[in-house]
C-alpha cells in the first residue's frame, strides 16, 4: 500500500473552521461569533509564534503529490504550511490593518480559548514540501 501525507496545521479560507472568521470579525470590530466545540488547551501555547496553511495551497499541495505519483513520494510526509509566521498579535493587526481598523482587544485564552487555538499550532517546519513538492 503505497501512501503520502500531508500535515498541514490550521487551515484558512473557504469552508474551513471559523476561528479565523472570527478574528476578522473581532478586526472589524464585529460581535465575536460563539466558538466551536472542541479542545480548548490554547493557554499553555499563548504568545508563541505559529504558520497556518491557505485551504488553496492545501489543493495544490495534494496536486502536486498526485502528478509526481507515488514512486517518487511513497511513505514521504510533508508540512504544509504559509512561509511566514507570526504572533497571534501580528496576526490580528494584519487583519485589522487591512480592514482599516484599530487591532480590537481579543478575551483571553482563559475565557475563549478557540480563537487562540492557532498557537498551538506552532512553527512546522516547511522546507521538504517546499524542496520536494515545489510548493
Amino acid at each position: 500500500f503505497s501512501f503520502t501525507t500531508l500535515r498541514p496545521p490550521a487551515v484558512v479560507g473557504p469552508g474551513c473552521d471559523n476561528r479565523h472568521e472570527r478574528l476578522q470579525r473581532a478586526a472589524s470590530r464585529m460581535r465575536l461569533l460563539p466558538p466551536r466545540d472542541g479542545p480548548q488547551t490554547a493557554a499553555a501555547a499563548h504568545g508563541k509564534s505559529f504558520r497556518v496553511a491557505y485551504s488553496g495551497d492545501v489543493a495544490a499541495a495534494v496536486a502536486a503529490v498526485v502528478l509526481k505519483g507515488p514512486k517518487d513520494l511513497s511513505g514521504e510526509a510533508f508540512n504544509i504550511a504559509s512561509e511566514e509566521s507570526v504572533t497571534m498579535d501580528e496576526y490580528v493587526k494584519e487583519m485589522a490593518d487591512i480592514l482599516g481598523t484599530e487591532k480590537p482587544s481579543l478575551p483571553p485564552p482563559e475565557e475563549d480559548a478557540s480563537i487562540w487555538n492557532y498557537e498551538k499550532q506552532g512553527n512546522v517546519g516547511i522546507q521538504k514540501a517546499t524542496e520536494k513538492l515545489e510548493f
